[in-house]
């Protein structure tokens, strides 16, 4: 009779923070209700369905999404230094939020991929994205104030050149 070897390494301590039951929670999220077009929200989109299926959809985000997707808005954050140098971490962390709540109902179950994978992509480009924005939009405000000073310097420069010929 051949036993299977022992495993090496060490135990896992704890489940992980996205599992399989999150990735149910996903699919069974995204079955309730209808998305349909409304051009006076932010992405052209929004949720139909009857009082119970927003109720229920409330309470499976609550009770199986909201942790999972916070640690993982942190820990992309976290783990690669995505940090903005306008926001404090919480401010960036509830806009990485609400954008992903709004990106959510892009994802499709039917393509075989993993939520998770989906939302850390999605999670990940925004944070590089708006960071890209904000230091060029820095970098701009730099290159402003570089020619101003210069600009106050060359009105200097002439205006005592001409003070002293006279």
């Amino acid at each position: 009779m051949s036993e299977q070897p022992k495993k090496r390494g060490r135990k896992p301590t704890k489940k992980p923070y996205f599992g399989p039951e999150e990735e149910e929670a996903v699919r069974a999220y995204l079955q309730l209700g209808e998305l349909v077009v409304d051009p006076n929200t932010q992405d052209g989109y929004r949720w139909t369905g009857t009082t119970e299926e927003d109720i229920q959809r409330n309470r499976l985000y609550s009770k199986s999404l909201k942790a999972p997707l916070n640690k993982m808005v942190e820990s992309i954050i976290r783990r690669y230094k995505l940090y903005s140098k306008t926001m404090e971490f919480e401010d960036l962390h509830a806009d990485t939020l609400g954008f992903m709540h709004v990106k959510f109902h892009k994802f499709k179950p039917a393509k075989g991929k993993k939520s998770y994978s989906y939302y850390g992509t999605v999670c990940k480009h925004y944070l590089l994205g708006k960071l890209i924005k904000e230091d060029k939009k820095m970098k701009q405000n730099l290159n402003f104030d570089y020619s101003m000073m210069i600009t106050s310097l060359v009105k200097i420069s002439l205006i005592k050149i001409l003070y002293s010929t006279t």
